[in-house]
């Protein structure tokens, strides 16, 4: 008897692609996730969740598992697979508090980078004139690290910065502070292609770059603590807003996800005092 022939999950994420405008960052994740998890049935994903919650965190886990799951469900509606799915490994999300630099760290870590003034990348820029640019910028718009390395001069309008975020194609427009500005300049003064920061460094070579300050700030965090630390001073002096700040279509990811409530005592419920 021959054995059933399993079906590709990499087949059906280049056919899913092929049929949706996908943003090349989730394309890319898509096609990562079907190429490891190689079929598209239960035995086989479950498989992959439970070699992926040995190295990744559930939050990570879980969305391999949304993606895997929506492309089993667009296969099946479009007849590609035959049955339903059934028995997938279900997964609970543990979230732990989320943390983002004060304004108080950010201060610290501005003045912190003039001692990286001695230090030049490959392109002829200071590292220090790099990590003002980048921090601000990054607090500053709220945008995702693929996004601010892909800023251009045209994006600079005197101290308006105008955007379209790769994730979700909607346009963005923030207000820039003079330093960042001042910054953002002196990098384009040496731009061979009129990007702000990609000419610098490549992205791991600047993400190493950022973990050696961040270390020497004697701060935890990572790139991913800049747009966490803006959403976070926004819904402190405007609470609400900090969704818009980050460009969020759905409602209560900002708070789930990006919002330091330890900095915002106001929201956190306080018994009487017994004393």
């Amino acid at each position: 008897m021959k054995k059933a022939k399993r079906t590709s999950a990499l087949a059906i994420a280049k056919k899913y692609i092929n049929s949706k405008n996908l943003s090349k960052n989730y394309t890319k994740n898509l096609l990562s996730v079907a190429r490891d998890c190689k079929h598209l049935d239960s035995e086989s994903i479950n498989k992959y969740l439970k070699c992926r919650l040995d190295k990744v965190n559930t939050v990570t886990a879980k969305s391999n598992r949304t993606i895997l799951l929506s492309l089993y469900k667009w296969a099946y509606e479009n007849n590609i697979i035959k049955n339903p799915i059934r028995n997938v490994l279900s997964i609970k999300v543990k979230r732990e508090p989320v943390k983002a630099w004060t304004i108080d760290d950010l201060k610290f870590m501005i003045r912190q980078t003039n001692n990286f003034s001695h230090k030049k990348t490959r392109s002829g820029v200071k590292w220090n004139d790099f990590l003002k640019c980048w921090i601000l910028l990054a607090y500053e718009s709220g945008a995702r690290f693929g996004d601010v390395f892909s800023f251009k001069k045209e994006n600079i309008d005197n101290n308006i910065l105008r955007f379209t975020m790769s994730k979700t194609g909607d346009p963005m427009t923030k207000i820039l502070s003079e330093e960042c500005v001042k910054y953002i300049h002196k990098l384009l003064d040496k731009s061979p292609d009129e990007t702000i920061l990609r000419y610098v460094v490549k992205n791991r070579q600047a993400q190493r770059i950022l973990r050696l300050f961040i270390d020497s700030c004697s701060l935890e965090g990572t790139s991913k603590f800049l747009r966490r630390s803006g959403a976070t001073h926004i819904e402190q002096n405007n609470p609400g807003m900090a969704k818009f700040h980050l460009g969020h279509r759905t409602n209560g990811l900002a708070e789930k996800h990006y919002i330091d409530y330890g900095q915002i005592t106001r929201d956190i419920p306080v018994v009487p005092s017994l004393f």
